[in-house]
């Protein structure tokens, strides 16, 4: 083969592999763009919502938030709880979209916990009340914790509703013990349907609520504490 011949192999042989990687960029391209669009819809929201100029520290963050792994999709979120003003006034709404809408549940996990830190009053209670149904126990563990550490309105029947309604004994016994923060008969009439049942855990968490709220110690004896309740005039304690 003369040298003519070999350089014109070298020349086919490298167009191949020119073409196969620019096919391959192509590819990942696609897929990035399916993945967009189709596995987190919740992207393209975020992505119209960040600022178009920022310094280039800024830019990893909104680079992260928008990335397809879920893990640096956390770490992005976590970037912004630490400089919430990396996104200006649209923060508090990205981590709200992000909380109710990404399809990671660590990553939805760590918006709620950012917009509870960060005292996200406009955003948090409607985070927490949809998150209050999430699919994964662990937010709607956290949501149950928030909950009992903030004064919203819709607070207690949130807690309620997810103390009869959720199917984890972790939570429900959670919401137990984050209605001792909302001190009335609703609440006490809703513990006292908890105490005798026999998941101990919520029950133990239930009576602990009661004896705070109520002052009195019944044990786990439903029949009692039915009866005191129709009996007492004011079930809460003075100093509630």
């Amino acid at each position: 083969m003369n040298e003519k011949t070999k350089e014109h192999c070298r020349y086919t042989l490298l167009c191949f592999i020119t073409g196969l990687f620019a096919m391959t960029v192509l590819a990942g391209c696609a897929q990035l763009k399916k993945w967009n669009e189709y596995d987190n819809p919740v992207i393209g929201i975020v992505k119209d919502l960040l600022p178009k100029t920022a310094n280039e520290r800024r830019k990893i963050i909104y680079g992260k938030l928008i990335d397809p792994d879920a893990d640096v999709r956390r770490q992005g979120v976590l970037a912004l709880e630490k400089d919430p003003k990396a996104a200006g006034e649209k923060t508090y709404e990205i981590l709200s979209i992000m909380g109710q809408g990404d399809p990671d549940a660590q990553v939805r996990l760590a918006c709620v916990r950012a917009l509870f830190h960060l005292k996200a009053e406009q955003y948090l209670p409607g985070t927490l009340k949809f998150d209050s149904t999430d699919n994964d126990e662990m937010v709607r563990l956290e949501v149950a914790t928030i909950l009992g550490e903030t004064q919203f309105e819709g607070n207690a029947e949130l807690l309620t509703k997810m103390l009869e309604e959720d199917q984890s004994v972790e939570v429900r016994a959670r919401c137990a013990e984050s209605l001792q923060a909302f001190p009335s008969s609703r609440t006490v009439r809703a513990l006292i349907e908890e105490v005798g049942i026999e998941e101990f855990h919520i029950a133990y968490r239930a009576l602990e609520s009661l004896k705070k709220i109520t002052g009195q110690d019944l044990g786990y004896d439903h029949d009692a504490w039915e009866q005191w309740y129709i009996e007492t005039d004011n079930p809460v304690k003075k100093d509630n």
